[in-house]
């Protein structure tokens, strides 16, 4: 897997894949702590979640992979209430470590310019911006693991069809 990048308000973010381990523990604890939130996170998704479904039919697929990944739709709102419960179910020190921890990977700037995504560095770029923080999480999430909003998807979906 190698990097991507994408302009998030204004600013291109470069995403570097996690290690195995980074991977695993990162992957765990957002499993935990997002299981709630999952549906929500998987509106984010404009392609609709038909293709959302074929994805997740097709998980190594790396055209559906890119077309997703493309398509997310860094909705500030849907970022607001499905993180919402995290603020329920953690610690704001669990929270940052957490955030810092998705980030750890993360550059901005642009190509030449790049730094990478640190506690004094995340203090400058999102001091006026938290929620940027989070659409630069959500599309680390997606680039690290194309098929987690996919999975979410569906249990959106099955969600959905029992509500009526």
């Amino acid at each position: 897997m190698k990097a991507q990048k994408k302009r998030i308000d204004g600013y291109v973010y470069k995403v570097t894949p996690f290690t195995g381990r980074s991977s695993f523990r990162i992957q765990m604890k957002l499993a935990r702590l997002l299981s709630p939130s999952l549906g929500l996170l998987a509106g984010m998704f404009s392609g609709g979640k038909k293709a959302i479904k074929e994805l997740a039919k097709n998980p190594d697929n790396k055209d559906l992979q890119m077309k997703s990944l493309l398509d997310l739709d860094l909705d500030g709102e849907l970022i607001g209430k499905a993180f919402s419960g995290l603020f329920n179910q953690c610690s704001e020190d669990e929270l940052l470590d957490l955030l810092l921890m998705i980030l750890e990977k993360t550059e901005r700037g642009d190509e030449g310019n790049e730094v990478f995504i640190t506690e004094e560095s995340f203090d400058a770029f999102f001091a006026q911006n938290l929620l940027s923080a989070f659409k630069v999480a959500v599309f680390v999430i997606q680039v690290n693991y194309p098929d987690f909003f996919a999975l979410a998807a569906l249990t959106g979906s099955e969600t959905d069809q029992t509500d009526g």
